[in-house]
């Protein structure tokens, strides 16, 4: 109140003073609306759910952790296009060609 009579205006002070109390009650109305809509007795969700997921056979999942052989893997590579680029990293398939040649030397 000093700053005020004295003629200081000091704006950057109560800028952030009133930015403080607005935050704050953003937050507070937030929060009481939260806990008004979800109190609500027409609002309970219900949770009845049934999870059945099927399961591999134990079969299934050796296979699934095989290594690959690397004659699928150059299948796989040999198969796409080469232009085309599998990754983000941006390298193309003939990319890894020409690593594959230079690899199987």
């Amino acid at each position: 109140m000093s700053w005020l009579k004295e003629g200081d205006s000091n704006t950057a002070f109560f800028y952030r003073a009133i930015k403080f109390k607005a935050k704050r009650k953003t937050v507070r109305n937030c929060l009481i609306f939260f806990r008004r809509h979800f109190s609500c007795p027409s609002r309970k969700l219900r949770m009845d759910l049934e999870l059945n997921f099927k399961r591999l056979r134990d079969v299934d999942v050796a296979r699934l952790e095989k290594p690959f052989s690397i004659e699928k893997i150059k299948e796989a590579v040999w198969s796409c296009d080469a232009e085309k680029a599998p990754g983000p990293d941006g390298f193309n398939l003939c990319f890894f060609r020409k690593c594959w040649g230079i690899y199987s030397r």
